[in-house]
């Protein structure tokens, strides 16, 4: 399994992962995912686990890319990568 931890101070409502790329050697399926909100301290916390499993196709060495997200920072008021 391949797992992506977000955590941030905003909702995670429609969230999702960038569409999974296209691997030689390998083929990508996205799991469930799990998303949870607390107040902590009077601050709004969300987290969430995004999982992809990967099958191999072949035998060998995989290398799998960097994932970037881009979401609103409602602390800092733009978007962040």
């Amino acid at each position: 399994n391949w797992t992506v931890t977000v955590r941030g101070d905003g909702s995670l409502q429609g969230f999702s992962l960038p569409p999974a790329p296209d691997l030689p050697g390998a083929r990508l399926y996205d799991g469930t995912p799990t998303a949870s909100a607390v107040v902590l301290n009077g601050q709004y916390r969300a987290d969430g686990q995004y999982t992809r499993v990967i099958v191999p196709t072949q035998t060998g060495t995989l290398n799998l890319p960097p994932i970037e997200v881009i979401a609103f920072s409602p602390s800092q008021g733009e978007y962040v990568t």
